[in-house]
């Protein structure tokens, strides 16, 4: 008995290595294919929902989901490519936030806070995970995701009010639909399987049982918005301080304020809630509203475009001012290595 089930099983499997053989030679499966917007991707990870589209360099006049002209990462995140292997000695920090640290309607990089950190810390390697409409969870799924291989020292969680929400201006909406009408082949969100990286099993589930009138077994479009578009910080925010005892960095919250009216400030309550969560995740805060205030001030200038977007002095502000303590961190590291 036991021979005959080894020989079911043996014979069995080596008509399926044919079958996909057959499959992958006459190429008759539907290929794996990226459903994109711009910039923007549908990403295989439900908690991310979409993600940047890699490397794509754009120069065109016309910035609706392109939102900046230039290169990018080899990941397609804005801002520098460095190697994915730290030299020894060598200072890396990740920043993860939104539209803020992507330096969104800043035309140049370098006048971005990411860009202006980096200025101000040459020594040390920044490499910029922000991507337009990610809030909290999305930020903190892109640093396992993308950021981890890269051994951040220091990891900078930017934080903005409107992070316990889903912000994304309807682009995970638009690129589910998209999906729903693509018809040159299978997005990667679509299957969610290492099966879908086998053509047969491609061929079964979207060729074949369209044709027997069943429909292919895909996730339902709730299940892909309930994680995003639930306020999920503390939660996050306790992920990335369990992330950094393991991975051996340090984590920082920077609290970017509302701008609208800083000296009237209507939004302490939020500030603290959010350095309280941090705090007991272990991770250090540095709140950017007094920051904010002094440079107001000081240059005379409202410092944004809108309630949540730094102009060029703003970033300018905070980066200067992040890079200073971001300074102490790194020299209090070296000094305990």
């Amino acid at each position: 008995m036991f021979g005959k089930v080894t020989l079911l099983v043996f014979s069995t499997l080596i008509s399926l290595l044919t079958l996909e053989g057959i499959t992958r030679l006459f190429n008759l499966a539907p290929q794996v294919i990226a459903v994109s917007e711009g910039r923007y991707q549908l990403s295989s990870n439900p908690l991310l929902g979409y993600e940047p589209t890699p490397a794509l360099n754009y120069s065109g006049d016309e910035l609706y989901n392109y939102d900046w002209k230039g290169e990018v990462t080899e990941l397609g995140f804005r801002g520098r490519n460095f190697p994915r292997q730290k030299s020894a000695g060598q200072r890396r920090i990740a920043v993860l936030g939104d539209s803020i640290s992507a330096g969104l309607w800043i035309d140049r990089y370098e006048d971005s806070f990411p860009g202006v950190i980096q200025s101000n810390l040459p020594t040390a390697q920044l490499l910029n995970f922000g991507l337009v409409g990610y809030n909290t969870r999305q930020e903190v799924e892109s640093l396992k995701e993308f950021g981890l291989q890269y051994s951040p020292d220091i990891v900078l969680l930017q934080y903005c009010l409107n992070d316990r929400e889903r912000n994304d201006g309807a682009l995970l909406s638009r690129l589910l639909e998209k999906e729903k009408s693509a018809t040159s082949g299978v997005s990667p969100i679509l299957t969610q399987s290492i099966l879908a990286n086998s053509a047969l099993y491609r061929l079964i589930t979207f060729k074949v049982f369209p044709l027997l009138g069943l429909e292919p077994l895909r996730p339902g479009q709730e299940e892909r918005y309930h994680a995003l578009a639930t306020d999920s910080v503390e939660d996050a925010l306790n992920e990335l301080g369990a992330l950094a005892k393991i991975h051996s960095f340090r984590g920082v919250v920077a609290i970017f304020p509302h701008l609208n009216d800083l000296d009237n400030y209507q939004f302490s309550s939020e500030h603290s809630k959010v350095r309280a969560a941090a705090e007991g995740a272990g991770l250090e805060v540095i709140d950017l509203h007094e920051p904010f205030k002094r440079c107001r001030a000081t240059l005379n200038d409202p410092l944004r475009i809108d309630e949540y977007h730094p102009n060029v002095a703003g970033h300018r502000c905070a980066g200067e001012f992040l890079a200073s303590k971001l300074s102490e961190i790194l020299q209090s590291d070296f000094a305990t290595d």
